[in-house]
């Protein structure tokens, strides 16, 4: 979920552009001068292997630290399979928001070599300008299910308002995914629990490796984590390697898509939010040319 684009930049300040620069230049020198695949890989915090109880994932929350680590080991997990499938880089950008302002959720200190952190000048969405036309593939570690699913923490973005986009239901993991399609880049990887697997199949056949069991909204299962690093690593490697069979999600000429609200008290107050159309006391409809003019509307609803 997208919260947190201020604290990372106060963070980014905190440390001073020198320190970080160092940190971020060591992890990657070792893969610098070698040509293969660069890849983006975006990172949730919900859908870890260690959040088993809603708002593990969240700074204040007493369990954060464990989960902050298990998010690193499952991001770390991917890292390797992926320069293990031939990467040349693989590079980190934050799509959760935990109100972390003292660092990011991911460990710095823990970052591999082949991998840097994507830190700015300037604040930026990562789910519409992380990916863009120098990368190869996407990889999705720690992610969970959309708005209206009976899974673990479900929501899209910021809440409960559905998005159906030409008969797909979104979750963020495809925002992202279809946000990186503009550019022809495919999904090769995505892990979070066994509930948002078949979600992600509807629109990809991206490796998908369950991390933990979802029992409700509020309380999933952590597989071992031994076992979920070694899965992890595997899937990465696969679906790299494999790059060519998974091509990235085809948009269809004409975007159509619904917003539903939960409700119609919600729908009456974004109904005269520029280009929609009321479709009935809960949904508002809107139709665009691209993807990324339908997923701003979006975003703004």
């Amino acid at each position: 979920m997208l919260r947190q684009l201020q604290s990372r930049w106060r963070y980014a300040s905190l440390l001073g552009a020198v320190a970080l620069g160092v940190s971020v230049l060591v992890a990657s020198l070792g893969h610098a001068q070698k040509t293969g695949p660069k890849v983006l890989l975006a990172f949730d915090m919900e859908g870890v292997t260690g959040a088993e109880q809603a708002g593990d994932y969240s700074y204040t929350n007493p369990n954060y630290k464990k989960t902050q680590q298990s998010l690193t080991d499952d991001v770390n997990a991917a890292i390797r399979g992926l320069l293990k499938g031939g990467a040349s880089e693989v590079v980190l950008t934050d799509c959760h928001a935990s109100d972390n302002n003292v660092s990011t959720d991911y460990l710095l200190d823990q970052l591999p070599k082949g991998a840097r952190f994507d830190m700015r000048d300037k604040p930026f969405d990562p789910y519409v300008d992380g990916p863009d036309k120098s990368y190869d593939a996407l990889a999705m570690v720690g992610m969970h299910v959309r708005s209206g699913s009976e899974g673990f923490t479900p929501h899209t973005y910021y809440g409960t308002i559905r998005w159906n986009m030409n008969g797909l239901e979104m979750s963020e993991t495809s925002m992202v995914a279809l946000s990186a399609a503009r550019f022809g880049i495919p999904l090769v990887l995505v892990t979070g629990d066994d509930r948002h697997k078949p979600e992600v199949a509807e629109f990809s056949k991206a490796e998908y490796v369950i991390v933990k069991k979802s029992i409700s909204t509020q309380k999933a299962e952590a597989r071992p984590r031994d076992q979920v690093s070694v899965d992890i690593e595997a899937a990465a490697e696969r679906g790299l390697k494999n790059i060519k069979q998974n091509p990235p999600y085809k948009f269809a000429a004409k975007i159509v898509s619904t917003a539903k609200f939960p409700l119609a008290d919600y729908t009456a107050m974004m109904s005269n939010y520029p280009g929609v159309t009321i479709i009935n006391d809960k949904t508002l409809g809107f139709t665009n040319a691209t993807y990324l003019d339908s997923l701003k509307i979006y975003l703004g609803l």
